[in-house]
């Protein structure tokens, strides 16, 4: 859908609603060379989601990790309807699969995403109703996402605790990660050192 947009913009919305046959098989011509293109880059250099999200260079193997920013344009039917096919075959084909979403409303699509044959890695954003997807997600590694403009706006302490919160929220710290891309000169590098000092604080708890 990503790609879709930058192709077509919002023509592409409204071929989902007056064109859809014809959508999906865009969709499908799209996924080919998104298929094509990943495995072709895996094969030379082990890797193909580090410019997603470099989180997953910690796990074990590598990780593909489908961007689906776009996916709070839409609702939850249309997804299942359109997108969700790609989703269901890839995640059986390319294990580790993983989702980005960075909308501040992942929750919409947890009960889809909870039906997927496999889900090993969620990247949601900052916003979402963390416990709700857990609840649909109970085996998926969560990758929580802090928002990188307002972080600029919060205390230290507002940090430590949304970060608490979030973990508290996730219900299994084993399968929760913290992460904070795209900050720029205007973030104070003691916030930095506050997302790592408290996630180190959270690992001494759980020993």
């Amino acid at each position: 859908m990503n790609l879709a947009i930058d192709l077509k913009g919002e023509n592409i919305l409204m071929d989902m609603m007056l064109n859809p046959e014809a959508c999906k098989t865009y969709f499908g011509k799209i996924a080919s060379v998104v298929e094509r293109f990943f495995t072709f880059i895996q094969g030379r250099t082990g890797s193909n989601s580090i410019s997603v999200n470099r989180v997953v260079r910690h796990i074990e193997k590598p990780v593909y990790l489908h961007s689906e920013c776009t996916h709070t344009m839409i609702s939850e039917e249309d997804y299942r309807e359109f997108l969700m096919p790609w989703d269901a075959q890839w995640c059986q084909i390319y294990r580790p699969y993983g989702i980005h979403y960075c909308g501040n409303d992942p929750h919409r699509h947890a009960a889809a995403y909870g039906e997927l044959p496999a889900l090993d890695f969620f990247d949601l954003g900052w916003g979402g109703d963390i416990a709700h997807i857990r609840k649909h997600l109970p085996h998926t590694l969560l990758n929580l996402r802090l928002n990188p403009v307002d972080i600029n706006s919060y205390s230290h302490a507002q940090i430590e605790g949304f970060i608490r919160q979030g973990v508290a929220l996730s219900g299994n710290p084993y399968l929760t990660g913290i992460c904070c891309i795209n900050m720029d000169a205007e973030t104070d590098d003691e916030k930095v050192r506050t997302i790592f000092r408290t996630v180190r604080e959270l690992r001494e708890e759980m020993k």
